[in-house]
């Protein structure tokens, strides 16, 4: 903020140095877990940017892929795959490789919040191809993507793809970052959430929340998804209770940041409770959280079908061939 009042003055608000510290306000913001904030930020500068025909396309470029990842964190997957697609033709004109890779496996992930998921493998797959180019097999820039694949493929249910991907990306990360770091932390959770010892996974998972935490407060993206990991973990294990709070855990962590509308996590978080109040044999409690999720997913994906609509449907068949509904 100092530093953009120095520049304001010194060289006006369209210039270059003005527009990449308002970029890095916007980024502290996004680390802050102001999502909405960062990205009418980020608007702004992409306003200035494309007016101007001589700014750095590499520049613009950046700013465009930031602005996709942040809209995917918000459920906004059209604007994400837009600004994805924007961001990947800015680096293609620059001629960066590195850009074009980054921008590819972003908008894979915007593409795999769609339920595309052939799409998003393709593109997860050239980014890969292209980093392994630049860097070779053992980079931490694979092994990005590589954690990207393993919890497609976890969503997709195979576990054993999603295990072989996490661990490598996983043992790539642990070779370059300290073992404290966020990014170990976060591929932590990642792996624990494939690994078929539960104990250990739930134990890992306790790990990475201590690291990540400490970093940057419960006001994260990452916390909850971490708690929601645990959660899942402690339901495999039966331990209904503790997987209810932590559930709660992540479903007010995402609220607090994205809203209460048109949040895919905070659907998939009510899918799961509902599980959870199945396996606590509270019946009505677990019909009311399964119609949250569908009417939240609904909100976020319309008639657009995916695996959390299909698994809802199912599962809010079942509660009601149970109280012997049989119409619905």
């Amino acid at each position: 903020s100092i530093a953009l009042g120095l520049n304001l003055n010194l060289y006006g608000k369209n210039d270059l140095s003005t527009l990449r510290t308002i970029n890095n306000i916007a980024v502290a913001l996004k680390k802050l877990g102001l999502l909405k904030q960062a990205l009418v930020t980020w608007n702004t500068v992409y306003s200035i940017a494309i007016a101007d025909k001589d700014t750095d396309r590499e520049f613009i470029a950046t700013v465009c892929n930031n602005i996709s990842t942040t809209c995917a964190d918000l459920g906004l997957h059209s604007m994400a795959l837009e600004f994805g697609h924007k961001a990947l033709d800015a680096y293609k004109a620059k001629g960066s490789v590195k850009g074009e890779a980054l921008a590819c496996c972003n908008i894979g992930g915007c593409y795999s919040g769609m339920g595309q998921y052939q799409e998003a493998l393709d593109c997860f797959d050239r980014s890969e191809q292209l980093f392994k180019k630049l860097f070779g097999e053992d980079n931490p820039q694979v092994a990005w993507v590589l954690a990207k694949k393993g919890n497609l493929y976890s969503g997709l249910g195979d576990t054993k793809k999603a295990y072989q991907y996490n661990k490598r990306s996983l043992d790539i990360y642990k070779r370059f970052y300290d073992a404290k770091s966020v990014v170990v932390a976060n591929a932590l959770a990642d792996f624990a959430a494939v690994n078929p010892n539960k104990q250990e996974a739930k134990a890992q998972v306790d790990s990475a929340l201590t690291v990540l935490i400490s970093q940057y407060g419960e006001r994260q993206l990452a916390v909850a998804d971490a708690y929601y990991k645990q959660a899942v973990i402690c339901e495999d294990m039966e331990q209904y209770a503790e997987s209810e709070k932590r559930l709660q855990r992540a479903l007010l962590i995402y609220n607090t940041i994205i809203g209460t509308r048109y949040n895919s996590f905070s659907a998939q978080c009510y899918a799961s409770l509902s599980d959870v109040e199945l396996g606590l044999n509270r019946m009505d409690k677990a019909v009311e959280y399964m119609n949250q999720a569908v009417e939240i997913n609904d909100s976020v994906n319309g008639d657009r079908i995916n695996l959390l609509k299909l698994t809802a449907l199912h599962q809010k068949a079942a509660l009601l061939l149970q109280q012997k509904n049989m119409a619905d």
